[in-house]
């Protein structure tokens, strides 16, 4: 079915609210799923909104926070999420660090005791929608091997930039390994995964997609990937005080503890650089220096990171969101 997102978040809203969430830490909640499945990200969108609510109902989240920052220098700022939704505890460090961006040039906020804070992008555009360059991480539980092991060492580690543009900002979100949730979807389709994502449980390479499932994700672009894993989880866990490595319990799956996430925002402000218009002069011109390039085929296209979440966006304004009919069934079943 086809729904006016405007819509959607209201019905998602409620979910947030009706288990005791406040209205306004509800909306943010919301926001940020539907914004996820508008920009075709459907893995990071309200397909997760029942876990979240369920660990809501359960007490491994808490629905008020005293969310407070515990250290203060003006560029950098430590703050504590009480076990807030990760969403509303991201929020509040992407508003921190772009207001202070606006002031000091750059700021970096590091959060701990936080939980799944979804679509690091959807806070990237936040700042780079004001104008700034936005630089996010957050560490996950163990999944991917370490160069030369056998068994999950560090986290798929996402990491994020966002940089205004003149016609759509670039946007790199990406994990340090593929993701699991294709490889489940081959499983259960019977089908092979490509050669260099995982190795098996004894620890040799795999296509096998049910034993991927046993074994072990790879790091992309193997020593690299793995070594991008630790820095991430270095600023994302060390640097806050989350828990970092095998001490981190799953955000969604574990059921029996809550997973003390650690999350680093910066902003950064152009203007204090070489000023906001140069700025975004010069990135417009290297798309387009980019674009002219001669191409492989007659039917490629050169696309810059982000560029295709944008025209999901710009379609779901035209036509509406598609959703499944009975996703909003069972939302609004619970709503009744």
């Amino acid at each position: 079915m086809i729904i006016n997102p405007a819509e959607w978040r209201e019905i998602c809203t409620k979910l947030f609210t009706t288990v005791g969430v406040p209205e306004e830490d509800a909306r943010t909640a919301a926001e940020a799923a539907v914004n996820a499945d508008i920009r075709g990200v459907a893995s990071h969108g309200t397909a997760r909104l029942l876990v979240y609510r369920e660990r809501l109902q359960k007490g491994l989240i808490k629905a008020v926070p005293e969310i407070r920052i515990t250290n203060d220098s003006p560029a950098l700022v430590h703050l504590d999420g009480d076990n807030g939704l990760g969403q509303v505890v991201a929020d509040k460090a992407a508003q921190i660090a772009a207001e202070r961006a606006k002031e000091y040039g750059c700021c970096c906020v590091s959060t701990y005791h936080t939980n799944h804070m979804a679509l690091l992008s959807h806070y990237g555009l936040k700042i780079a929608r004001q104008g700034m360059l936005a630089y996010i991480m957050c560490n996950t539980p163990p999944f991917v091997a370490a160069a030369g092991s056998a068994e999950p060492a560090i986290g798929t580690n996402p990491i994020c930039w966002c940089i205004p543009g003149k016609e759509f900002p670039i946007v790199l979100d990406m994990a340090i390994s593929p993701a699991r949730g294709k490889i489940k979807n081959a499983a259960a389709a019977g089908k092979p995964i490509p050669e260099g994502w995982a190795i098996d449980k004894d620890g040799n390479p795999t296509t096998d997609a049910k034993a991927a499932l046993e074994g072990v994700l790879l790091p992309i672009a193997g020593h690299k990937g793995y070594g991008i894993g630790v820095i991430v989880e270095i600023f994302s866990a060390l640097l806050s005080g989350g828990a970092y490595g095998s001490n981190m319990h799953h955000p969604l799956d574990d059921y029996d503890h809550t997973p003390n996430c650690g999350n680093f925002i910066m902003a950064l402000d152009p203007a204090k650089l070489l000023g906001q218009e140069d700025f975004l002069s010069r990135v417009d011109d290297y798309v387009r220096m980019v674009k002219s390039r001669r191409k492989a085929s007659p039917d490629a296209e050169i696309l810059f990171p982000g560029e295709l979440e944008h025209r999901s966006e710009l379609r779901v304004g035209k036509y509406g969101l598609e959703i499944s009919d009975e996703r909003y069934r069972q939302f609004t079943g619970l709503l009744a």
